[in-house]
């Protein structure tokens, strides 16, 4: 590899791991549009029930609200529940009446895609409250109160707020553990490359293999079962990275390294991110069995296996961004299902050509280089095609998220969007490299070997978009 390539290389590594050391602020999902009482505000009322408005639709199940005052003491509060409001808001009662005085509300929850926030807030309750009467019963008891009232009606509250007072509190922020771990980008990555690599592995033998010219059925045969062996051992390796996002989720959920059962058990079946979950392991496992079926039985098992890319691809749309998108959410979870498989017939089949098929045509008698071209020449259509729904299904995601083209430079969102479009606009031209000079060369030794040197320089490339899509698919949307 040249010097200039090598420069280039380093600082697209550079950029990708600078997007891993912004704040973890940057990364809250769910966040707090407006609560009721709002944020520093002095109400005349005891409020009965506190609600808060998110950003995207929380999880009921994954929210939790604390109320204490000025003391420290905790207010009992009932569950969270939905909110006549719709589906972005959540309820939760207050037990008792509250004395005049200051309290804090301290609130946790995920969004539909798993995403975390947390955050905390003050208001008070005003002196004139008790005027009515003595409070009653197991009241929370009185905080010091000098703040004198003056009257602002706020429509949304149901409550009469009397005055406003300064909340240097942040409202909202990062959860403690951040969805923008390391591990957590680790394990996302090697989801989605594994996820490519099944997808890749059907779409070439279904797509690319029967269109080799000029092999004989021993070479397309000991292709296949080389692709399903592997396809197979990526297939655990799949499961194996979803069990680990299991504990990963628990672990940010809960702030504890401790595995809590019946926390696991509510977050992976009482939640839509549980589902989306759910649904990517079982297809991860059919998918498993499938290439194993493709591996002893042949043709049988690969419209398995193609099935179950279908399964896995719908599921991770699931839980993605789409799921909590308020625009045109049937429209971006269709572009994102049709980017997966795309992106997985294009960078997946080239794995498999590159770790697969190459080596076993190398490996045969005379012509070798003539049945290198011949694979090429198969595979370059199926590439190009799916490329191209790579990019439409793309353009598409993006108008959905950003809305505006600004966006793209001004958000969190649009700036990792940035650095993906690069690494694609990089691989685009490695491509049509290979197109112009490489492909029209080959039927030589030597031009295979420079389509090698080019194929992997095209999957390192396309490693770095994988784990830019681990950070992309954890960023927020523009709100």
């Amino acid at each position: 590899m040249t010097s200039t390539k090598r420069a280039w290389l380093g600082a697209i590594v550079l950029l990708c791991g600078t997007l891993l050391l912004r704040p973890a602020i940057a990364w809250a999902h769910a966040h707090l549009v407006k609560a009721v009482p709002a944020a520093g505000s002095m109400v005349s009322a005891p409020p009965t029930a506190i609600r808060l408005w998110f950003s995207e639709k929380p999880e009921r199940t994954l929210t939790k609200v604390a109320l204490t005052n000025a003391n420290g003491t905790v207010v009992a509060v009932g569950p969270p529940a939905a909110d006549s409001a719709g589906p972005l808001v959540i309820a939760v009662p207050v037990s008792g009446v509250l004395a005049p005085g200051s309290y804090t509300v301290t609130w946790s929850t995920a969004a539909a895609d798993g995403h975390p926030s947390n955050g905390r807030f003050t208001f008070r309750v005003a002196a004139s409250a008790a005027a009515a009467g003595t409070a009653p019963a197991g009241a929370v008891p009185p905080a010091p109160d000098s703040q004198p009232p003056s009257t602002l009606a706020n429509p949304d509250a149901g409550v009469r707020v009397v005055g406003s007072i300064p909340d240097t509190a942040a409202t909202t922020a990062a959860a403690a553990a951040s969805a923008v771990t390391p591990a957590f980008i680790a394990v996302r990555a090697v989801t989605f490359a594994a996820l490519l690599a099944m997808i890749g592995a059907a779409s070439f033998r279904l797509f690319v293999l029967p269109r080799i010219a000029g092999i004989d059925s021993a070479s397309r045969a000991s292709i296949a079962a080389s692709i399903a062996s592997r396809a197979a051992i990526v297939a655990a390796i799949y499961v194996l990275a979803a069990l680990v996002r299991l504990y990963l989720q628990d672990r940010m959920m809960t702030g504890s390294a401790a595995v809590d059962a019946a926390h696991l058990r509510a977050m992976s079946m009482d939640t839509d991110w549980g589902a989306a979950w759910r649904m990517q392991t079982y297809g991860g496992v059919f998918a498993l069995v499938a290439f194993l079926v493709a591996r002893a039985k042949g043709a049988v098992g690969w419209p398995m296996a193609a099935f179950a890319m279908v399964i896995l691809a719908l599921a991770t749309t699931k839980g993605s961004h789409a799921v909590v998108s308020e625009r045109h959410q049937v429209l971006s979870g269709l572009a994102d299902t049709v980017h997966i498989l795309g992106a997985g017939g294009w960078m997946g089949s080239l794995l498999w050509m590159a770790l697969a098929a190459l080596p076993i045509i190398q490996a045969s008698h005379e012509p070798r280089a003539a049945r290198a071209a011949a694979l090429v020449h198969a595979f370059s259509p199926s590439a190009l095609a799916n490329a191209g729904v790579v990019g439409a299904s793309g353009l598409v995601s993006a108008w959905v998220r950003l809305g505006t083209v600004t966006a793209l430079w001004n958000t969190s969102y649009g700036q990792v969007l940035l650095v993906k479009l690069t690494l694609l606009a990089a691989l685009a031209a490695i491509g049509f490299h290979n197109w112009k000079h490489v492909q029209p060369a080959l039927g030589t030794d030597e031009a295979t070997a420079r389509l090698e040197r080019s194929a992997t320089l095209e999957l390192f490339v396309g490693a770095l978009v994988v784990v830019v899509t681990a950070i992309l698919v954890a960023t927020p949307t523009p709100t």
